[in-house]
């Protein structure tokens, strides 16, 4: 009778080893960094031509870049297309998703200026019409 006891109490630590072994390998995998399926900054891409061209003449209209700045890494013009046209598509949505952000960041700024330019417009006529207040009040007679 006493080697019942004994036979389940390995039993039961041999499955609970097994457990932690498996639990051990599946996080380890999981939590292991893996190759990148992407490239860190990965190459702008378009099907359409056109509407690239077309971005690309707006983009280049309406910011002139200084000439001490690099704006793309040569590297990054050279590097090859990914060939799964799933990661071309999305590489798109995201760059399409950036444009926008920063068109309506764009928008956003002139309404500041245009806020901004009438702001001192208005405390400019304030100043003035302080001054004439004060202009037109009489001097004080000393006595």
């Amino acid at each position: 009778m006493s080697n019942k006891p004994r036979y389940a109490s390995n039993l039961v630590w041999l499955i609970a080893s097994v457990l932690v072994v498996i639990t051990v390998a599946i996080s380890t995998y999981w939590w292991l960094p893996q190759q990148p399926s992407l490239p860190l900054h990965p190459p702008q891409t378009t099907l359409d031509q056109t509407n690239s061209t077309n971005s690309n003449l707006a983009a280049s209209e309406a910011f002139v870049p200084t000439p001490n700045k690099v704006l793309v890494d040569e590297e990054l013009l050279k590097q090859d297309l990914p060939e799964n046209i799933t990661l071309i598509k999305e590489e798109i949505a995201k760059q399409d998703d950036i444009q926008q952000q920063l068109q309506q960041q764009e928008k956003m700024l002139q309404q500041q200026n245009l806020s901004a330019d009438e702001l001192i417009r208005l405390k400019q006529q304030q100043i003035e019409f302080l001054e004439q207040q004060l202009n037109n009040q009489s001097p004080v007679n000393p006595s």
